[in-house]
């Protein structure tokens, strides 16, 4: 089991589309993902799991990959999050 967490930097939060990405892309893998907003969690290939889970600007999401593909699936995972939910100064 494999776990990462990333502080949220959207103004509008996690919202359709980049919740969207993350499914696509989660669901590439074999592993279990789950998504973690404090005590809330999600399967991370359920689009209305995440955005049930009330992820909004300032917010940590905390990513457990369990299985067989779990370190593939944690650092592709890490990387579409901070591409896709997490804004760079300048950007």
């Amino acid at each position: 089991m494999l776990e990462i967490s990333i502080k949220m930097s959207l103004p509008q939060g996690l919202h359709m589309r980049p919740a969207g990405i993350f499914v696509h892309e989660a669901s590439k893998f074999k592993s279990k993902i789950t998504i973690f907003n404090d005590d809330q969690m999600a399967d991370g290939k359920s689009i209305m799991g995440l955005l049930t889970l009330g992820l909004t600007n300032g917010s940590v999401m905390k990513i457990v990959v369990e299985g067989i593909d779990e370190e593939a699936a944690i650092h592709h995972l890490e990387k579409i999050v901070k591409e896709t939910l997490v804004k760079t100064e300048g950007h």
